[in-house]
């Protein structure tokens, strides 16, 4: 059974939360937050997507939705560092290239062959 295997540790932990700028990671964040054994919290926001790629918007601005995620996840580790007292990180992490190649051509190959993939 693995509930409770952890609660005998006596050693603080290091704990890396990647954050999307959604609920989900905040609130996974949070809980984190209130667990004793947690010494350290660090933000991780990944970026999978090469926006100088992206066409233009109508207006000649370049399309941008990882930009509102990071701000989002940006203002959520300055929230909880606030609410905890103490300093969060937010690190940008690109695995653009890994994604184009392990995730993005694959489903387009799968579309090209009449299958319906789903890419992540």
């Amino acid at each position: 059974m693995i509930s409770g295997c952890f609660n005998n540790l006596t050693t603080k932990r290091k704990v890396a939360v990647a954050m999307s700028g959604g609920v989900d990671s905040a609130v996974a964040m949070a809980l984190l937050l209130k667990d004793p054994s947690i010494k350290d919290i660090i933000g991780l926001h990944m970026i999978n997507w090469d926006n100088r790629q992206d066409d233009d918007d109508d207006d000649g601005r370049r399309k941008s939705c990882y930009e509102e995620d990071l701000k989002d996840a940006n203002a959520v580790c300055c929230h909880l560092s606030r609410t905890a007292n103490i300093t969060i990180p937010l690190h940008k992490v690109s695995f653009a290239s890994e994604y184009w190649t392990n995730v993005f051509e694959p489903y387009v190959e799968g579309i090209m062959m009449g299958q319906t993939p789903n890419p992540d």
